[in-house]
C-alpha cells in the first residue's frame, strides 16, 4: 500500500474560501480505478471560541464527499458520512478568547479508522474541508478574527493500493 502525508495548512488555503470552509490545492499521485484511504493522523486548531461556549470538540469533514464505510446514526436512520475526524478540546490557554484543540498521532491508531472516498475526490485537484464546533454545521469553528487565534495545521495520511502493473 502506497502512503502520502498531506499537511494542510491554515496559511497555504486557496485564496477566497472561508477560514470555517477552507478550500486547499492538492497534487496527489493516486490510482484512477481505486479509491484513497484517508486517515486523520493529527490537528491542531487554534480558534476563537471562549471556553465558556466549548462544544468540546472540533469536526473537520470533507465537504460533497462521503465515505462508502463511514456510517453514522442521524434522526433515528443511517446515513454515510464524510467526517474525516472530530478533535477534542486540550488546552485554555489562560486567555478566555480562544481555545485550542489537538489531536496527536501518537494517540491514534490508523489500523482501522482508514475512511474510503473515491479517487475523485483527490483528482479534481482541490480540498474543500469544513471545520465547524460540534456536529452543528451551522457553527463554524473559525472566522476572521485575530492572526494569533485564527490558525490551523490538519494532516492527513494517504493511503492507496498500488498500479496495477
Amino acid at each position: 500500500m502506497k502512503y502520502q502525508r498531506l499537511v494542510l495548512r491554515y496559511a497555504d488555503r486557496v485564496s477566497g474560501s472561508t477560514f470555517s470552509e477552507p478550500s486547499f490545492r492538492v497534487n496527489l499521485n493516486v490510482p484512477y480505478d481505486k479509491p484513497v484511504k484517508v486517515h486523520l493522523e493529527s490537528a491542531y486548531i487554534n480558534t476563537d471560541k471562549d471556553n465558556t461556549a466549548n462544544e468540546s470538540y472540533v469536526r473537520i469533514s470533507l465537504k460533497n464527499a462521503v465515505a462508502n464505510n463511514a456510517v453514522v446514526t442521524k434522526n433515528g436512520g443511517f446515513i454515510h458520512d464524510g467526517v474525516l475526524g472530530r478533535v477534542g478540546f486540550t488546552d485554555h490557554t489562560g486567555h478566555s478568547t480562544y481555545n485550542i484543540y489537538n489531536m496527536n498521532s501518537q494517540y491514534n491508531d490508523k489500523e482501522g479508522a482508514l475512511i474510503c472516498l473515491p479517487n475523485q475526490v483527490f483528482k479534481l485537484g482541490i480540498l474543500d474541508l469544513e471545520i465547524t464546533y460540534g456536529d452543528d454545521i451551522t457553527k463554524p469553528a473559525i472566522y476572521q478574527n485575530d492572526a494569533v487565534q485564527d490558525n490551523y495545521c490538519i494532516v492527513l495520511g494517504i493511503y492507496c493500493d498500488e498500479y496495477d502493473d
